[in-house]
């Protein structure tokens, strides 16, 4: 992979997630979810790339705990409709945080998760990407 397509990935995750909530404070990322989430990407390279989302200074990573453990577990278990180890446990990070999810999936989100405020994460055009090549 080149640098030029890997500096363009991280400004992409770095702009995009500007664009949320210019006024936000923290990002808060369940490990759980990062796990999940980095498993169906396909080759270390993207790895990579999206573990750049944990050295932003804005993040703060939220760790799946004996504590928490049994109320990630309720969450999924009353979840009311498809969920993941890691939806429940950025539910539960987002309710007690009184925080918003940022997703691509917002309509399983609203399902599975209705108490939960949601985020739709758009796709940046390339006309809005500063050095990325179509």
């Amino acid at each position: 992979m080149s640098s030029a397509t890997s500096t363009c990935s991280s400004a992409d995750a770095y702009f995009g997630m500007l664009k949320v909530d210019m006024a936000a404070q923290v990002i808060i990322i369940p490990m759980s979810a990062m796990a999940e989430a980095l498993t169906r990407l396909d080759t270390p390279e993207q790895v990579e790339q999206a573990l750049f989302l944990l050295d932003l200074g804005v993040v703060v990573p939220d760790d799946l705990t004996r504590d928490n453990t049994p109320s990630v577990a309720t969450i999924h278990l009353t979840a009311k409709g498809d969920t993941s180890l890691g939806m429940a446990h950025a539910a539960l990070a987002a309710r007690t945080r009184t925080a918003r999810v940022v997703t691509s999936t917002p309509v399983v989100w609203s399902s599975a998760h209705p108490g939960v405020d949601v985020v739709a994460l758009g796709i940046l055009h390339h006309d809005m990407r500063p050095g990325c090549r179509a």
